[in-house]
């Protein structure tokens, strides 16, 4: 009876401590993966880092004022007109002009936005 007892609390301990080493080594794999994983998603990261730099360029290049003058020139838009002075309207600070992130990166520090109105004919 003894040696039965002896040998259920051995095998009851060999089962913890199978358990045990079959977590650590589960949670190694787990870290192995990510660190297998992580070379890649840095270089996805450095690619999709480089395509926005290049699609900010694009965008800058495409609404610099020498590309929407020569766009302006062009048949398509010729029906577009310049805003008269008293067509537009301005509003400066209020508690609806809220401050975006390139606001605050430029650093100015006062909100005002302006609309050219449509005259009515």
């Amino acid at each position: 009876m003894k040696q039965r007892s002896f040998l259920l609390k051995i095998g009851v301990c060999l089962a913890a401590l199978s358990f045990v080493l079959y977590s650590h080594i589960d949670e190694q794999n787990k870290i192995t993966a990510l660190k297998i994983a992580l070379p890649q998603a840095l270089k996805e990261l450095k690619t999709l880092k480089e395509e926005t730099m290049n699609l900010r360029y694009r965008i800058e290049q495409f609404e610099s004022p020498e590309n929407l003058l020569a766009l302006s020139k062009k048949s398509e838009f010729g029906h577009l007109q310049y805003p008269l002075a008293k067509e537009l309207i301005a509003m400066s600070e209020g508690p609806w002009l809220m401050e975006d992130e390139e606001t605050l990166v430029r650093g100015r520090s006062k909100t005002s936005i302006s609309f050219a109105s449509i005259p009515k004919k």
